[in-house]
């Protein structure tokens, strides 16, 4: 970064007031915001409102409507609107700019001194702080490493741990006295997760290693509205105590007892169960009228047949991984008021798809889906539709020719069969933000073509391009987030080129 480029850094962050809104790449579009995202919550007036934002490695203080006017000050700086929410500090310019910080931000670290902890923590004192750690290495080749340097953030907010396979003691987050998110990435630690989170948190999600005896632990948290613990078992007991949970993800050998447990959270709105089918406990999940949000994220889950769908009238969201009945598909298409919907693996013939595109859908992902040979036409009726994900399924160049009417689509992920004939088709899609490429059989020199949508924001693909595709996806202005890209964030489109330079 020229010197100029970071005087004018610094006097954009020293004009940054503090937030008054509302309010890596995804593995398949993840329809996007990811991975079973909050829905938004009301704040006090002043507070910022964090939103998942997976590209830049978690929570931003910023809505969504504000990210849509991201941009990259350099590599290393995000804002929205004139106001910085996200820096890495992996950057020496950048960390000398901690000092000027003047509202919420993020904050990711990846070599955690107890120098540049004690700044980040300093800057907690006075604003609001997410920090992301991403600090997975090798467990076979490394020793395991000391995080109790963590325990310097004691000030702030939101704080996520990502270790990969590598194995080390979590940091004691008790004497947290203000953490009220909390994501930790650690498959192969966290044993002790359950004893060290603070009562103050609000969301927990976690992939550790800790046992079903520990659960209890945070159904006891006072505050917490979102558990997202997928991978670990769970011991229902006690859980209907809760007066706060609002989204829950748990894999468990569901019970009708566990299902009363579940009615009696009277909150819950989003429910993620990997689980086991039994019927008489899985017909008894439609007595849960206050749910919002559905998925069963498990391989023929449909076998015993779709009570539950049929008294679940109200959802609005709903995942369904590999239905095989018909009866199901039958099902989703009472639910009136379904605006999110996620099928993976399913057969769907054109009459599925006509009763699917009655309904007031904004976002649909039907990846890895197979369809009939004269269905393509039908995608024309999703006139709603906002997100489509049709990665890695087998349609082909005609759906994309049928997308054109489609004015409000924004987020496309591409079919496996579409190839470089339909990339004409594809640039009349001019108002798409985000195009997810990977899988199809659209060609490398097509890239910068695609990238040169004028709205495109973000370009997903699989192959490593060459040097000067690179260069040239590199050079396109509009463009922040593209795979493989020689960085997290792509800056040619900032108000302040010298910076990106």
């Amino acid at each position: 970064m020229s010197r100029w480029g970071g005087l004018c850094m610094a006097a954009l962050l020293l004009s940054c007031a503090g937030a008054q809104s509302s309010a890596r790449a995804p593995e398949a579009m993840e329809v996007a915001e990811e991975t079973a995202a909050p829905h938004p919550q009301p704040t006090p007036e002043g507070t910022p409102t964090w939103t998942r934002f997976s590209e830049l490695g978690g929570n931003v203080p910023a809505t969504h409507a504000e990210l849509d006017d991201l941009k990259a000050q350099s590599a290393y700086v995000a804002t929205v609107r004139g106001r910085v929410i996200w820096m890495d500090l992996r950057d020496a310019p950048t960390r000398a700019l901690l000092p000027t910080v003047r509202g919420p931000v993020t904050l990711t670290l990846s070599d955690p001194t107890p120098e540049l902890i004690a700044a980040v923590n300093d800057v907690a004192q006075r604003y609001p702080v997410e920090v992301l750690c991403e600090l997975q290495w090798m467990a076979e080749l490394d020793e395991p490493r000391d995080l109790t340097v963590l325990e310097g953030l004691k000030q702030v907010e939101g704080l996520s741990i990502n270790l990969g396979r590598g194995q080390s003691e979590l940091p004691d987050f008790r004497n947290f006295a203000r953490l009220k998110r909390l994501t930790v990435n650690a498959p192969d630690s966290g044993e002790n997760l359950p004893e060290i989170v603070p009562r103050t948190l609000e969301e927990l999600d976690a992939v550790a290693d800790f046992s079903s005896e520990g659960f209890y632990n945070f159904v006891e948290l006072p505050h917490l509205r979102r558990l997202w613990v997928p991978n670990n078992p769970a011991d229902f007991e006690g859980l209907s105590n809760s007066e706060t949970i609002e989204e829950l993800s748990v894999t468990l050998q569901l019970s009708q007892e566990d299902v009363a447990e579940l009615r009696g959270l009277k909150k819950l709105r989003v429910l993620q169960l990997t689980t086991n089918r039994d019927p008489a406990a899985f017909k008894a999940l439609a007595d849960l009228p206050q749910l919002k949000d559905l998925s069963f994220p498990v391989m023929g889950f449909d076998q015993e047949g779709i009570a539950p769908l049929n008294g679940l009238t109200q959802l609005e969201a709903l995942e369904l991984l590999y239905p095989r009945r018909t009866e199901t598909l039958l099902a989703v298409a009472k639910l009136k008021k379904l605006r999110k919907l996620t099928l993976r693996g399913a057969k769907l013939s054109r009459a599925d798809l006509q009763s699917l595109a009655r309904l007031p859908l904004t976002e649909l992902e039907l990846s890895t889906c197979n369809f009939d040979a004269d269905s393509a036409p039908v995608f024309a009726s999703f006139t709603q539709l906002h997100r489509l994900n049709l990665i890695h399924s087998l349609a082909d160049n005609r759906v994309i020719a049928a997308l054109k009417e489609l004015s409000k689509l924004r987020h496309l992920g591409v079919p496996a069969n579409v190839d470089d004939e339909a990339v004409a088709d594809l640039r009349d899609l001019d108002q798409l933000r985000e195009l997810d490429l990977r899988g199809s059989k659209i060609s490398e020199a097509k890239l910068p073509v695609l990238a040169a949508l004028p709205e495109l924001r973000k370009l997903w693909f699989t192959a490593t391009p060459s040097r000067a595709t690179t260069a040239k996806l590199v050079a396109t202005p509009q463009l922040l987030f593209f795979s493989e890209g020689p960085s997290k964030l792509n800056c040619p489109g900032s108000d302040w080129p010298e910076s990106c330079q």
